[in-house]
C-alpha cells in the first residue's frame, strides 16, 4: 500500500486488526519472500505480517555483500515502521541468519525482543572463514569457464562486464536456458522462483543472487552471543547438525520444534499447515 512505500524492503503480506503487533519475515537466499505468502495465509495469530525483500539489482552480476550490512539496513527499516519493541522477527533458511544478526543489533540497543523464530537455517561455520574469499574478476572468469565452457570471455575488465557478456551470449543461443539449467545443482534449481518458465536473464539473476547471499553467509561469524530465546523450526528431513551449531551463538538453549517435510515442502501444502499450527501455538502464548 502507498502509505508504506517509504519502507523500501518491507511488504505487507497480511494485515491484522487495529491492535495487531508487527511480525517481520526475512527473505530466504533468493532474496524473495514468496515462501511466506502461503504461510501467512495459514497463520491465525493477530499480527501485521511483513515480508522483508532483498534489494532488486539491475543486471545479472553478483555482489560482495555482508550479513551485518544487510541486517543493519533491514533493522533501520523495521525501526522506522515500529520505533520500539516488542519486536517479533522470523527468518527461513538464509533469512534466519540475517534475522539472527538483526536480533544481535537490536539487543545492542537494549530493545525488547518478544519472539525470534528461525526456520531451517544453517549456522555459520567459523572454521571455514579463513578459506572464504570475496568474488574477484579472476575467480569469476574461472567459475564461468568451469560452468559455461562454450562462453567466450576475452577482454572483459569488470565482473559486471563479464556477466553482461555471459547473459548476451546465452540469450543469443537456442539452448541458452538449457546450458544454465544443466550447470545448476538440484538444491539451487529448487530454490529459484518460477524455475520452469524462467528465461536466461531470470535464471542468471537468481543464480548470482543466491551465490552472493551464500558467500555473505560463509563470511559471517557473529561477534557476540544473543540473549533472546531462539525458536528453531526444523524440517524433519533436515540434518540435525544444523541446529547444534547454533547453540554456540546463543546464551540460552535453542528451543526446537520439528515440522514434517523437507527444507522446501514445509512452505507448501500440506506441510505448511503444520508449520502454521505450531507457530500459532507459540505466538498465542506470547499474546496472552
Amino acid at each position: 500500500t502507498a502509505e508504506y512505500a517509504k519502507f523500501d524492503n518491507l511488504l505487507l503480506l497480511k494485515r491484522g486488526t487495529e491492535k495487531a503487533k508487527n511480525l517481520f519475515l526475512v527473505h530466504d537466499g533468493t532474496g524473495e519472500i514468496g515462501g511466506y505468502i502461503t504461510l501467512s495465509e495459514h497463520l491465525n495469530s493477530d499480527f501485521n505480517y511483513w515480508g522483508i525483500n532483498a534489494d532488486q539489482t539491475e543486471g545479472v552480476s553478483l555482489q560482495n555483500i555482508r550479513i551485518e550490512t544487510i541486517a543493519e539496513k533491514y533493522m533501520e527499516q523495521i525501526r522506522k515502521l515500529q520505533p520500539e519493541g516488542p519486536y517479533y522477527v522470523v527468518g527461513w533458511s538464509l533469512g534466519g541468519t540475517i534475522a539472527f544478526e538483526i536480533i544481535n543489533q537490536l539487543e545492542k540497543m537494549n530493545e525488547n525482543i518478544q519472539f525470534f523464530g528461525m526456520i531451517d537455517s544453517m549456522a555459520p561455520q567459523k572454521k571455514i572463514l579463513s578459506k572464504v574469499k570475496e568474488f574477484t574478476l579472476k575467480s569469476e572468469l574461472k567459475w564461468v569457464k568451469a560452468n559455461f565452457a562454450e562462453i567466450k570471455v576475452n577482454g572483459v575488465i569488470t565482473i559486471e562486464e563479464l556477466w553482461n557478456s555471459v547473459e548476451r551470449q546465452l540469450a543469443e543461443r537456442n539452448d541458452g536456458v538449457q546450458v544454465i539449467k544443466s550447470s545448476l545443482p538440484v538444491n539451487l534449481a529448487m530454490a529459484i522462483p518460477n524455475y520452469e518458465e524462467a528465461g536466461v536473464k531470470e535464471l542468471l539473476y537468481y543464480l548470482n543472487k543466491i551465490r552472493s547471499f551464500n558467500l555473505a553467509h560463509r563470511l559471517y561469524a557473529p561477534e557476540s552471543k544473543i540473549n533472546t530465546q531462539v525458536n528453531f523450526f526444523k524440517a524433519s528431513k533436515t540434518d540435525q547438525r544444523m541446529i547444534k551449531n547454533w547453540s554456540q551463538y546463543c546464551i540460552n538453549e535453542v528451543s526446537i520444534c520439528k515440522i514434517t517435510g523437507d527444507h522446501f515442502s514445509i512452505f507448501r501444502l500440506p506441510d505448511v499447515e503444520e508449520l502454521a499450527r505450531v507457530f500459532d501455538d507459540i505466538l498465542a502464548e506470547l499474546l496472552l
